[in-house]
Order: structure tokens, then sequence, then C-alpha cells
């Protein structure tokens, strides 16, 4: 296997793409995690996440991007939010963030 090593690896969604891109298309697992390491580095996926996405192409899988998530999104940052958190920390500067949680979600 030709291992071609790139600069200026950047974080973030793209540069997981590429690693799992580099997962789907070797076949032996070991001499792939191997070579991603080489490659990568410390900004390697961790072996767990490498055995894992090589599983789900192994089963069929064709994308590269993550599932969908369901549920309640993690971060909600609105216009209405932003205000409605700035009048309750105005209107009582000691309250905790549990009774935040309570009083704006």
């Amino acid at each position: 296997m030709t291992v071609h090593v790139k600069q200026n690896f950047g974080r973030g969604r793209n540069f997981n793409m590429e690693q799992r891109a580099v997962i789907k298309f070797n076949a032996k697992l070991e001499e792939t995690f191997r070579s991603m390491q080489q490659v990568y580095g410390s900004q390697c996926l961790n072996r767990t996440a490498v055995f894992k996405w090589h599983k789900r192409f192994l089963e069929g899988r064709k994308t590269l991007e993550d599932d969908k998530k369901s549920g309640r999104p993690i971060l909600v940052r609105t216009p209405e939010m932003i205000e409605k958190v700035r009048d309750f920390v105005a209107n009582d500067r000691n309250a905790s963030l549990k009774m935040m949680e309570e009083e704006c979600f």
C-alpha cells in the first residue's frame, strides 16, 4: 500500500471524512490502522473509531457521513433564547445553572 503524507492537517468534519475514506478503501484492518497512525500521527482517529468504521463499511455502508442524530439538539442558539437567558440572569444573578435550565428550556 502506498501512503501519501499530507501536511497542515486541519481538524473537523472534512478531516474525519478523509480518514473514513482511507478506512473504506483499504481492506486489511490492522494494516490500515498502522498506516493511518504513520500518516496522521496524533490526529489519527482512535483505534476504536477505525475499527467501528471498518465494520460499518464491511456491512455495506456506502456513505462517509455521520448518521442523523435524533432527539433534542445539543445547542440552541437563537436570538429569542439568548434574550431569555439574559433576562433570567439580569433578574437573578445568584441562580444556578439548573434553575436556568428549568426556566429557559
